[in-house]
């Protein structure tokens, strides 16, 4: 079977899935705690830090630039027709 990788830039979420100790401020994500460190530990996901500014921006919660779009759009392999042609993309 083919594991599930997940990028997180946050390496203080990739340590608390492998913590199996729970504190007064983690309590209500017990469940999904749980749940995810069960896919982790039976292979079915993969978490991979990877860095903050090579993280693909999720394009409905953040602003972008224009340099920030383009990054996005080879990110997620999108190009538009024009420039999938071949022609200019102006």
């Amino acid at each position: 079977m083919v594991s599930i990788c997940i990028h997180c830039d946050s390496q203080a979420a990739i340590g608390s899935v492998g913590c199996v100790i729970y504190n007064s401020k983690s309590h209500h994500i017990r469940r999904r705690h749980n749940a995810v460190r069960q896919l982790l530990f039976s292979g079915i996901i993969i978490i991979d830090y990877i860095n903050s500014k090579d993280n693909v921006p999720d394009p409905l919660i953040k602003c972008l630039t224009r340099d920030g779009v383009e990054r996005l759009s080879t990110g997620i392999r999108l190009w538009s027709r024009k420039r999938h042609r071949g022609g200019n993309s102006t």
